[in-house]
């Protein structure tokens, strides 16, 4: 896109995003200035600040779903869900109830540090992402592993 297009075709900024949610560093690739974004995201204004540089392209509330992309975007693409989340996915539902963050593992050499919903852990130990409706995710022997790490009580 050209620059000031993508005000007149908010729908193409929308085509690459990832189902409404876009870090500012790849609408700066599509010719959005950071402060525009910045600015967008102010109380009622039209898009939402999810994460440090991850945003959503309108002002309502996320769904879990964006959520976890926007966690993602922020981790980078090395980023793979584990825990409660990535067990959800998979299909396992007697879980803890808990208030909802995503759990990420990165690279140990990632300097990435946890944020708002999101928990990062830096492992040697990365596992091979399970890729489910486009989304990576820890097998689920680590996910339920690394749920059970984190449990206050039997």
């Amino acid at each position: 896109m050209k620059t000031g297009d993508w005000a007149r075709d908010p729908e193409g900024l929308y085509r690459h995003s990832r189902g409404g949610v876009i870090t500012v560093a790849r609408l700066a690739e599509l010719g959005v200035p950071s402060m525009t974004c910045y600015r967008r995201c102010r109380p009622g204004k039209s898009w939402r600040r999810l994460l440090p540089g991850v945003l959503l392209l309108n002002s309502g509330e996320p769904t879990r779903r964006q959520l976890i992309d926007a966690a993602l975007l922020y981790a980078g693409p090395d980023a793979v869900v584990t825990g409660a989340t990535a067990c959800r996915r998979q299909g396992l539902r007697a879980l803890p109830d808990h208030p909802f963050r995503v759990h990420l593992l990165v690279p140990l050499e990632h300097k990435v540090g946890s944020s708002e919903h999101v928990t990062i852990e830096r492992t040697i130990r990365q596992p091979q992402a399970v890729v489910f409706d486009g989304m990576p995710l820890a097998p689920l022997v680590r996910a339920v592993l690394d749920e059970c790490r984190r449990l206050g009580s039997r």
